[in-house]
C-alpha cells in the first residue's frame, strides 16, 4: 500500500469509532517501526508505530490511518 519504513515522515489521522468515515485528528510524524500482524487462517494487517510532533508521544496506526508525507 504505501510502503512505509522506519525513519520516514508520515502524515497520520485519527478517526471517530463509531464513524472511521470522519477525520478527529491529522499531523505530521515519524515512522518508528512497522510490525505486520497475522491471525489465524485471516489477512495480514500492517501497524505503524508513530511518534507524534504534535503531543510528543507514541501511538500504534493501522496502515490505513497513516501516508507518507511528500514535501
Amino acid at each position: 500500500m504505501n510502503n512505509i519504513k522506519k525513519g520516514d515522515l508520515i502524515r497520520w489521522y485519527t478517526t471517530y469509532n463509531d464513524d472511521p468515515s470522519l477525520v478527529k485528528d491529522v499531523g505530521v510524524g515519524i515512522c518508528l517501526d512497522v510490525k505486520v500482524t497475522a491471525y489465524k487462517d485471516m489477512s495480514k494487517y500492517k501497524f505503524i508505530k508513530v511518534y507524534r510532533n504534535k503531543f510528543n508521544d507514541i501511538i500504534n496506526l493501522p496502515e490505513s490511518d497513516v501516508e507518507r508525507f511528500h514535501l
